[in-house]
């Protein structure tokens, strides 16, 4: 079961990944890169100069919502050098089976303008990421022009609005801040709950996993509400109970997940992708699927895969045909080539039929 691939490499769900309580907030001193990167791109910015602003990416290879943001990275790199902003792509989390971050940097040429760095031993990533109770990626941080931390968050998720607020002066950073406390006071309540569920993971007692998930997810939805679809996917991989799973995801399908698109597009991709089902309920994935779809315009390559798969699962071979080029006209060259052996495996059926 591939996990980063079903929820779209973006959401660190791995016990592993689950942040602690912060010791990093808003308006603290933003702790410098130092000697904890290795500068791959551009010239390396070792502290944080008074009077400009960086806006800090971390990121990696793997990561396809990640690799999603890079234009809109280099589109803020070139719109706000004038304004005295630097952007630095921090690349974290490396694992054995992603294109090296020097490599991919040099494929994706002057598509990837600004400044690149990378993570040494997950120092960096421990004193950024770890520290502000960071625990998925793509995730950017904003340093303001007195070196303060004055924002954390997904790069679509409100921070070019941010930025404009931190260039023109008019950003408060005390509001900002107290709403930091809030997350922070959450993320601390979550603590015992995090404990027993990486406790109880260790033992492999996956029921009480499960349902600690789903109570991470009531106290604070959208902090923890991803919680429910790694509940999902183990309900199938660990308690192999498909009929409680599938009605979760038909009460969630309705409710949090209604206009998620990752969680549409993951549930579809567990039923689709999980080989030791008894059941595979492909009404559930293509629905699924299919407003994943929708929602996303019709043009998002990840869900275009996953709905193909389910096409093809049904026996609507050419519809899946059809869906996976489509998704492979719409990936960027690394991942149209990782869409290819599907649509292959698709037409030889095609030509079989």
């Amino acid at each position: 079961m591939k996990l980063t691939r079903l929820i779209g490499a973006g959401c660190a769900l791995a016990f592993a990944a689950i942040a602690s309580a912060g010791v990093l907030s808003i308006g603290d001193k933003a702790p410098d890169l130092g000697k904890d990167v290795s500068w791959i791109k551009g010239e390396s910015v070792t502290e944080f100069e008074k009077g400009h602003i960086y806006v800090l990416d971390f990121w990696a290879t793997w990561c396809g919502p990640c690799v999603k943001a890079i234009p809109h990275m280099d589109e803020i790199a070139e719109k706000h050098e004038a304004d005295g902003v630097t952007v630095i792509g921090v690349a974290i989390w490396p694992n054995d089976r992603m294109t090296p971050t020097a490599e991919y940097v040099e494929q994706r040429g002057d598509d990837m303008s600004y400044t690149i760095c990378a993570d040494i031993d997950g120092a960096t990533a421990e004193k950024f990421m770890k520290a502000t109770g960071s625990d998925g990626i793509p995730t950017c941080m904003i340093i303001n022009r007195e070196g303060l931390l004055a924002w954390v968050g997904h790069p679509m998720a409100g921070m070019d609005e941010a930025l404009s607020q931190i260039i023109a002066g008019t950003y408060d950073i005390e509001d900002a801040a107290a709403a930091n406390r809030k997350k922070m006071a959450v993320i601390e309540k979550a603590q015992p709950l995090m404990k027993k569920a990486e406790t109880a993971y260790a033992m492999g007692e996956w029921e009480t996993v499960v349902t600690t998930l789903q109570e991470l997810a009531r106290l604070d939805s959208e902090q923890y509400g991803r919680m429910t679809l790694e509940a999902f996917n183990m309900m199938i991989t660990r308690l192999h109970d498909e009929q409680r799973a599938y009605n979760y995801a038909r009460e969630m399908l309705e409710g949090d997940w209604k206009e998620d698109i990752t969680a549409l597009n993951a549930v579809a991709w567990i039923i689709a992708d999980t080989e030791e089902l008894e059941h595979r309920d492909l009404d559930l994935a293509f629905k699924a699927a299919s407003k994943a779809n929708a929602i996303s315009g019709g043009e998002d390559p990840m869900v275009l895969d996953t709905l193909a798969a389910v096409y093809f699962l049904k026996g609507d071979v050419k519809q899946a045909i059809d869906t996976q080029r489509k998704a492979i006209s719409h990936a960027d060259p690394e991942f149209a080539e990782q869409l290819k052996p599907a649509l292959d495996k698709y037409l030889a059926a095609a030509n079989e039929g």
